[in-house]
């Protein structure tokens, strides 16, 4: 499954260059030389393969990563309205507490669990941006 992810990574690295998804550095960037946008993709190709490749467990989670990283992808591409990204992230969050089942629990603990599934979805959009940063924190939160 490693090869075929990192496979996926290389042709999607020669697709960027090709079609010039590149973020040039400006006064507000955190790198120095141009880089290619849109690696952040990776996360929704490897829950779909999973999804695909394990019987089509987690369905409404597998659509929920499957939204918010095609919204993130279209605005690495072209800038979309804040809006329309927030409420993808809301509805994704939405699908990814129903599929934990948290119906169950008290109104307080699904609001502050809805608040958290929001906030870390946006903390991982804006930081894969960061040339590898959210790759780093997260082996470091799995180490």
């Amino acid at each position: 499954m490693a090869i075929v992810l990192f496979a996926v990574m290389v042709v999607y690295f020669r697709i960027a260059q090709r079609f010039s998804i590149i973020d040039k550095p400006n006064e507000r960037s955190s790198h120095l030389k141009p880089t290619i946008r849109g690696r952040g993709i990776i996360f929704p190709v490897t829950i779909l393969m999973y999804f695909l490749f394990n019987e089509y467990q987690y369905p409404w989670f597998a659509l929920a990563v499957l939204l918010a990283g095609a919204v993130s992808f279209i605005d690495d591409i072209t800038d979309l309205p804040r809006t329309l990204r927030l409420g993808i992230h809301i509805l994704s969050s939405v699908l990814i507490l129903y599929q934990a089942g948290v119906g169950i629990l008290p109104v307080a603990l699904i609001v502050l669990a809805f608040i958290f599934v929001v906030g870390v979805m946006n903390a991982f959009n804006f930081m894969d941006g960061i040339n590898g940063i959210t790759g780093f924190y997260s082996l470091a939160v799995i180490i």
